[in-house]
């Protein structure tokens, strides 16, 4: 088990590589997004210290099926981080207000009182935001953290942030 768990890290690795790789060439292809988020993990956990406050940059639509590469980092105060790359789609429900659902993976830092069982961890959540006039957006995401059953023990975990997003220049 530990070396198919060696075996996923080191695919993270070069995924989180390919993903900076991606942001650097993102960042002067088009504009993306800048997102800053602040919240709770462990929102049905009760853990103290759990306030977490993240850096995520999403990029222009890719493909066919119009998903945003994302690249994020978020830290915990009980010392817990998470740094993912994923995916994620915009649902415009009219002008102003999207719901964006997200799926991706990382490497995750255990602190003393957040362990979901493994480095390698899965991120599934959803975003409902405001657009502004100014094209940035005021938001409140739901995340859920585990790692879906690759390791003995998978008690994953809740976040819930209050998300703003502003638009990169050209």
């Amino acid at each position: 088990m530990k070396k198919l768990m060696n075996r996923y890290c080191s695919l993270i690795k070069s995924m989180l590589m390919t993903a900076l790789l991606s942001f650097t060439w993102s960042a002067h292809a088009a504009s993306g997004m800048l997102n800053f988020t602040a919240g709770q993990v462990g929102i049905l956990d009760g853990l103290s210290g759990a306030t977490r406050y993240g850096l995520e940059y999403r990029g222009r639509p890719i493909s066919r099926w119009a998903v945003n590469p994302v690249f994020g980092y978020a830290r915990a105060q009980n010392g817990a981080s998470f740094l993912y790359t994923g995916v994620q789609h915009d649902f415009w429900l009219n002008p102003q207000w999207v719901l964006s659902p997200s799926f991706g993976l990382g490497l995750f830092q255990v602190s003393d009182e957040l362990d979901l069982g493994s480095s390698l961890e899965f991120r599934t959540g959803v975003e409902l935001a405001y657009r502004t006039h100014h094209n940035s957006r005021l938001g409140l995401a739901l995340f859920h953290i585990s790692n879906g059953g690759f390791a003995g023990t998978n008690p994953g975990t809740e976040v819930l942030v209050i998300s703003w997003s502003l638009p990169m220049a050209n």
